[in-house]
């Protein structure tokens, strides 16, 4: 039986798990979940990647302890858009900025890129919009404020990439993080060469480029050799970007259904077997990135449970299901929030926030420490908000679907799960909570010859996946609240 550990890093948490095919089904077991939150250094809020090195070496520790000594491969994805760079003597040159560092909330948009090239000409190019945070831009602050010396370095790696690299992989950008950082041209699926000259980024950044199921080295022998583990252990990497990993769950994603990666950020799209890249598709400021076998995640981004996530803090360390029940427990609610205003992203005491918002709006008074109305009016502006974000997709492409598949640690939360069947009209199934992981495992085993292509990863992850559905309630009810939601706020 030969075994696998995915590591999967995500905003809160990072898990390492171990899984293998048996009869027909992957079956997974958790190792080691660790807290994967910022730390500020001189005054920044970083990511500590040697931290969750540590902690990746402590799941292998784990891993040798209950299975022994064989283990097939290991793979890493995490969240996109940011990046190391190598120095010249292959070294880690600084730790990333999150993208929640409080720096990027007060910069306007393209104001560094629109001065160089057309914004529209990015998008064709890479099939991808801004954000705030997003690679390109974060290339173009270091080089306004001369922060980094980008002739001196001699490559880029995303989070994946690097956590591989420092496991004892070849330096390399797996695709899928790649096309998602407005620096590749997704027509070719190559480092954009256009955008680099023409924003004057060094080429030297340019790592190869690999593709998941690739093997791109194997465990350093010194680790090896201290954790116990026989030498040659293969490093084949996943989508490096989470959210592709989880869509090769989904069935007939490319096909009759709409997807939704539920978990800090709610990623709602639709699968296609290449970009979508069309003047529509730029007008509603959609994104493609790829995924295993060269699908496309045609998609747009929702805040998902990180508003949850903040309020629990601020609330005492409470637990979800008691939020769920409490949120569940409030029948009537005519308040909602855009949860992607920006004044929700970068705060620390979103109860507070939330509240003020709501006076400002409603001139309703409600306590931030009241548990249950303020969940209550974040999970159901996040169903309205997913609604309106599919709604704007299917126009674009003209497509219809007749079911919703929710994956990832937010498929947990029933209320939501229901609240977006009732407000888009259409059945929901969710399930395949370890969605990422099940796709980072599925796509070692394929670069171990133990699946044979696409479909057979596709059908083995249905089937490994317990789905439970939620069928439309109440529609005229909720299509009311959603057109009273629409002229509340001023969306995008």
């Amino acid at each position: 039986m030969n075994r696998h550990i995915a590591v999967d890093i995500g905003a809160d948490s990072g898990r390492v798990i171990a899984g293998w095919l048996e009869d027909g089904k992957l079956v997974m077991q958790e190792l080691h979940r660790f807290p994967t939150q910022d730390f500020y250094l001189q005054g920044r809020r970083q990511r500590n990647l040697y931290r969750w090195y540590e902690e990746i070496l402590h799941g292998l520790s784990i891993y040798v302890q209950k299975f022994g000594h064989d283990l097939g491969s290991i793979g890493v994805n995490a969240m996109g858009h940011e990046y190391v760079l190598l120095d010249e003597k292959g070294g880690i040159r600084a730790l990333p900025v999150s993208y929640r560092d409080s720096s990027f909330e007060e910069l306007q948009l393209d104001e560094l890129l629109e001065k160089k090239i057309d914004l529209r000409m990015v998008y064709m190019i890479t099939g991808n919009q801004s954000a705030k945070a997003d690679t390109l831009n974060r290339i173009l602050i270091q080089q306004r404020d001369e922060s980094v010396d980008f002739t001196h370095s001699k490559g880029i790696l995303f989070l994946p990439d690097a956590m591989h690299y420092m496991l004892g992989a070849m330096p390399c950008c797996e695709m899928s993080s790649a096309s998602y950082s407005r620096l590749l041209d997704q027509r070719a699926y190559i480092w954009s060469k256009e955008i680099f000259d023409v924003l004057a980024i060094d080429r030297s950044l340019m790592s190869d480029l690999v593709w998941a199921g690739d093997t791109i080295g194997i465990i350093d022998e010194g680790i090896c050799r201290q954790l116990g583990l026989p030498i040659g252990i293969k490093i084949i990497t996943p989508c490096g970007h989470d959210t592709a990993d989880a869509m090769l769950c989904v069935p007939n994603i490319d096909k009759d259904c709409a997807f939704i990666s539920s978990g800090t950020w709610s990623l709602i799209g639709l699968g296609t077997e290449k970009p979508v890249i069309t003047e529509q598709t730029f007008k509603i400021h959609a994104s493609n990135s790829t995924t295993g076998f060269g699908m496309n995640m045609l998609k747009k981004n929702v805040s998902g449970m990180w508003m949850i996530q903040c309020c629990r803090r601020e609330w005492g360390g409470i637990s979800y299901p008691e939020i769920i029940d409490m949120a569940r427990r409030v029948n009537i609610n005519d308040l909602t929030i855009d949860v992607d205003a920006l004044k929700f992203q970068y705060a620390h005491n979103i109860p507070t926030i939330l509240a003020s918002d709501v006076k400002d709006r409603y001139g309703v008074d409600i306590s931030p420490n009241n548990i249950g109305q303020i969940s209550r009016i974040i999970f159901e502006s996040m169903a309205f908000k997913d609604r309106y974000m599919l709604d704007r997709l299917l126009s674009a492409i003209d497509r219809e679907v007749s079911c919703i598949y929710i994956v990832g640690g937010g498929a947990q939360n029933e209320l939501l799960n229901q609240l977006i069947a009732n407000i888009t009209g259409l059945t929901v199934y969710a399930g395949a909570f370890e969605a990422t992981s099940m796709g980072n495992i599925l796509l070692q085993a394929y670069g171990c010859k133990e699946i044979n292509g696409r479909n057979d990863l596709m059908e083995i992850a249905s089937s490994s996946a317990n789905y439970k559905r939620f069928m439309t309630q109440d529609i005229e009810v909720w299509g009311e609240r959603y057109r009273k939601f629409l002229g509340d706020h001023d969306l995008e």
